[in-house]
């Protein structure tokens, strides 16, 4: 048996995406007929039939993702985005990417659970930083709506170089905590 080109259908479609994009194309008016391309005889029906010329690539891409996505994966992607934790040695970048990368493969809606969630999984000192930030642009009572929000703050927040990198506490650290 021939192994797959991509591991996930979100893999594959970030491929067609960029490759799209770095060939200046305008991709909610091109997507159709390069995606048309890749899909296999066995898929044609379904394809014509689901996937019309005037969707937005956005609408398309979920559509695509949700057909093409084992259930299994996605429910262990969407467990995963609930439970992800920032890594050590990760940068805060790379953590926030992860989380909507894992998000989207987990086909995991952007909302003030999965929000709360990410505040939750940040190192006590970054999540402090970005809470501080947060009410003091906020009224008392909004809490925050989307991961998306709270990335929008990171980008905007100047956290101590030393908090950016995110190393765990020293065993004599957790002790004194």
């Amino acid at each position: 048996p021939t192994k797959p080109a991509f591991e996930t259908p979100f893999a594959f479609l970030n491929k067609l995406e960029k490759l799209l994009i770095n060939a200046n194309m305008n991709i909610d008016q091109d997507w159709h007929s390069w995606l048309n391309l890749t899909i296999s005889d066995d898929d044609q029906f379904w394809f014509n039939n689901n996937l019309q010329p005037q969707m937005s690539w956005k609408e398309a891409r979920k559509i695509f993702e949700k057909r093409f996505t084992c259930l299994a994966r996605r429910l262990e992607k969407a467990k995963q985005a609930y439970n992800i934790r920032m890594e050590k040695g990760e940068s805060l970048s790379d953590f926030c990417n992860r989380t909507l990368n894992t998000m989207n493969e987990g086909q995991v809606e952007d909302c003030e659970g999965m929000a709360l969630c990410f505040l939750g999984a940040l190192p006590k000192e970054i999540g402090n930083a970005i809470s501080t930030t947060w009410y003091a642009r906020h009224d008392d009572n909004e809490l925050p709506q989307s991961v998306k929000e709270i990335m929008d703050i990171t980008d905007s927040v100047t956290i101590a170089e030393s908090c950016l990198l995110y190393t765990s506490p020293s065993p004599r650290d957790r002790s004194l905590s």
